[in-house]
């Protein structure tokens, strides 16, 4: 995939992964009229899609204004808290498996592609929710924590359900077993 480019300029590749801020000047904020990053901070408050970094521990440090409303936690809530906060308890231990791989590997797995999984929301509910992850490296490239990106998907998982369980007794329609 290719970074934005002036007209005039030959189009790069990006590093992925890993992918460094410093590769792409003024992409994050780092504009000669925002050296403090605002404009950072003001894209993640402005996005949609609910936004977590945890550092190494597991331990949120980012929650943007869409992860409050998605798991129903507020930002001073959810700051400083584990992980585990948001992840089913049954799903607890396989997700600290991962993570635990992906930090030793510094890599997450390939294609980089949203998985369905499920989440927990703060009255106690479970969400079926669509993540995409990544590792965060500062400027040396060392690993210091992880990115999810979160949409809710509970809706659309139980419409594909439902058409699924449809789909079979229509194909099945007197029960017979195969």
């Amino acid at each position: 995939m290719s970074a934005p480019t002036d007209d005039d300029a030959p189009p790069r590749e990006y590093a992925s992964p890993p992918c460094y801020a410093s590769e792409f000047p003024g992409y994050f904020g780092e504009l000669e009229d925002d050296p403090s990053g605002a404009l950072a901070a003001h894209l993640l408050r402005e996005m949609a899609d609910a936004l977590i970094y945890a550092d190494r521990q597991g331990i949120i440090r980012a929650w943007n204004p869409a992860s409050e409303a998605l798991f129903g936690h507020a930002a001073a809530a959810a700051l400083g808290q584990s992980l585990d906060l948001i992840i089913p308890e049954a799903l607890r231990p396989a997700h600290w498996r991962g993570f635990e791989k992906a930090l030793a590997a510094g890599t997450t797995r390939p294609g980089r592609r949203p998985a369905l999984t499920r989440a927990l929301h703060a009255n106690g509910q479970n969400l079926y929710v669509e993540m995409s992850f990544a590792l965060v490296r500062d400027d040396s490239g060392e690993v210091i924590g992880s990115v999810a990106v979160a949409r809710d998907a509970t809706e659309r998982h139980q419409a594909e359900r439902a058409l699924r369980e449809r789909l079979a007794a229509l194909e099945n329609p007197a029960g017979e077993k195969g």
